[in-house]
């Protein structure tokens, strides 16, 4: 009998002591655990390790090769800052309008030849011929300020095919697709797309070509999907005969030296170029309202790239802070990052909060653009 009452006794004391013991934290799957004092290595958080790797491989590559937007500013810009930050990775920056990128992507693809690493341009140029070969991009997203959706604009990062996979959105201009000459016309008389039907504007009007891939086609599919606007509106518009050219540039300096009135679609970065001039170019935002649109700025990481490390530093690099602040300074777009600068581009394209935007840009009506544009072909036929 005694001997039962101390074993009872002794597991009473057992039991109170293993209460009074602290319990380890269990870990979940996938993180671990807080280092030991001491131990350096352990203190690395996994990313940390992963950048460190991908930072030695990519020095061992030596070089990243991006096919970006044929802006001179944007080019130089990236090429110092990028090289100032790594300097053991070269950067290789050719410039291609959306028109020259896919044909070469597409000649090197058939001759075997694996050239370029990253290309950063268009979303209709990248969903329509591009993304063929082009891998998924959020792998080889590491820093946290990239991945933080907190610094970017609606909270997360943007996309524009529809599995949010490939095509990684870094920029939101509020695009109001029409400026003007202010020394020829009164702002007070083109209120709405349909004003610039009126007969007054006939032949004074120069367009971003809508046939192809561009600011046209986005602005032309805006007015097809518009409830106010429409395909009646795009053929009253083109009996206007506006003079249609896919060279942006062109669009901006005629407009500004009075060759015509007012431009539609034309490229940003050129009208910020003359107005820094001292041109008289105007934005309008018309009363339909807008959209906005990423022009040049998303990104992709083709497969099979011959530096692909070097092409993650540079993705990174590219959507940080540091990068989209060039990007934005060089080029004259609004990046999506919450901690770009803004305060240099035109009121009239910056985005305001709460304000929904048409996303044009979406695979889903970038693939609609394809229905209307043999529609278009024929309204604009012989222009």
């Amino acid at each position: 009998m005694l001997y039962k009452v101390i074993w009872l006794v002794l597991l009473t004391m057992l039991i109170s002591i293993a209460a009074c013991t602290p319990k380890k934290a269990q870990v979940e799957p996938g993180v671990k655990e807080a280092p030991r004092s001491g131990d350096a290595a352990s203190t690395k958080t996994e990313w940390e390790s992963r950048w460190e790797e991908v930072l030695k491989e990519a020095k061992r590559e030596g070089k990243v090769i991006v096919y970006g937007p044929p802006i001179a500013d944007v080019r130089q810009g990236f090429i110092e800052a990028f090289q100032k930050r790594y300097p053991s990775i070269t950067l290789e920056f050719i410039g291609l309008s959306g028109a020259q990128v896919a044909p070469k992507i597409a000649s090197e693809r058939r001759a075997g030849l694996y050239i370029v690493d990253v290309q950063v341009g268009g979303t209709t140029t990248i969903l329509t011929s591009l993304k063929q070969f082009a891998v998924p991009i959020k792998p080889y997203l590491i820093l946290p300020e990239v991945m933080d959706p907190k610094a970017w604009w609606d909270g997360k990062l943007d996309f524009s095919d529809e599995a949010e996979e490939i095509n990684l959105v870094f920029t939101i201009n509020v695009d109001t697709r029409v400026v003007y000459n202010s020394d020829l016309v009164d702002p007070r008389d083109i209120p709405s797309f349909w004003d610039l039907t009126k007969p007054q504007w006939k032949g004074k009007i120069i367009m971003r070509d809508p046939r192809t891939a561009g600011g046209g086609l986005a602005t032309a599919t805006f007015w097809d999907l518009h409830p106010q606007l429409g395909m009646d509106y795009i053929k009253a518009f083109a009996a206007n005969k506006p003079f249609l050219t896919r060279d942006g540039r062109l669009q901006a300096e005629w407009v500004a030296r009075g060759k015509y009135s007012i431009t539609v679609a034309p490229d940003n970065a050129s009208v910020f170029e003359f107005t820094k001039a001292g041109m008289p170019l105007k934005w309008q935002l018309m009363k339909e309202g807008t959209y906005s649109t990423p022009s040049f700025g998303s990104v992709i990481v083709m497969d099979k790239a011959p530096h692909p490390n070097a092409a993650a530093v540079f993705v990174n690099w590219l959507l940080g802070k540091e990068g989209q602040t060039v990007w934005t300074t060089t080029s004259s777009y609004v990046s999506r990052r919450l901690d770009a600068p803004i305060e240099h581009i035109d009121e009239a394209l910056r985005p305001k909060a709460g304000v929904s935007y048409m996303a044009p840009y979406k695979e889903k009506i970038v693939m609609a653009k394809s229905e209307i544009s043999p529609a278009l072909n024929k309204i604009f036929e012989g222009f």
